[in-house]
């Protein structure tokens, strides 16, 4: 046979009932083009059991690509995965080119979306690691944070655009708004919203106190090249560009 069509009027129904003591209702397609479309109404399902991904109004829902059973994928294009386990990603594109990363976390999306090889990452937030490569043991949390992060690694940034240009920068320590945005590739500690906001290269640098308007008042502000200094308190070291200072 062909195929077999059951079909109802407009108004009717199509039922497909398994015996009422014991048993289920299978439906096999072909395993090259097969597709089962459920459409119309309100279809309800007492269990549904799906042995591939599914894509639920444009969600995928599952595994990832490689369907390794340790992998979570919930997003339209989530986890584009081949070999990597132990991975999470939900939100659309999150984790999209990861290909053999492990024991990554992506929420949001395009969250760690270029990942390839990087491990033990999470990012949760808007383009949170997005740009990530093979980076590994970084912790971004906020839209934005480690935006530009490609190879770095044991970096944690919290808050909004937190550690945002740092692109192979590692050790990094930035919490609050905007806190060494600019760091490209030193390695700092910065505490406060705009802390070290516009550091891009000098590196051993700390600085606690941030600041509620602009930002100018926050710890080490326009420091951008000035390495080993330690600067505590709102407004401290704000104009400082230099080397080995402290206040």
């Amino acid at each position: 046979m062909a195929s077999l069509v059951v079909a109802g009027d407009t108004s009717g129904s199509v039922t497909l009932s398994a015996p009422a003591i014991a048993g289920s209702v299978t439906i096999t397609l072909p395993s090259s083009s097969g597709t089962m479309a459920v459409t119309g109404g309100s279809p309800s399902f007492a269990t549904l059991t799906v042995t591939g991904d599914a894509t639920i109004n444009g969600q995928t829902v599952g595994r990832g690509n490689g369907s390794v059973s340790s992998n979570t994928a919930f997003g339209a294009s989530a986890l584009a995965n081949t070999t990597g386990g132990d991975n999470t990603a939900l939100g659309a594109f999150a984790l999209n080119a990861n290909t053999s990363g492990n024991v990554n976390t992506a929420v949001g999306r395009s969250a760690l979306r270029n990942n390839t090889t990087g491990a033990d990452n999470t990012a949760i937030g808007y383009q949170a690691l997005t740009r990530n490569t093979t980076g590994s043991f970084n912790l971004a949390v906020g839209e934005d944070t480690l935006a530009f992060n490609t190879t770095a690694s044991f970096n944690t940034a919290v808050g909004f655009q937190a550690l945002y240009a740092n692109t192979t920068g590692q050790y990094n320590t930035s919490i609050g708004y905007q806190a060494g945005k600019a760091n490209t590739t030193g390695s700092v500690t910065a505490v406060g919203g705009f802390a070290l906001a516009l550091n891009t290269t000098g590196t051993r640098n700390v600085a606690v106190g941030g600041n509620d308007g602009a930002g100018t008042d926050a710890a080490l502000y326009t420091n951008t090249t000035g390495s080993y200094n330690t600067a505590v308190g709102v407004g401290a070291l704000k104009v400082s560009n230099s080397y080995r200072d402290w206040e």
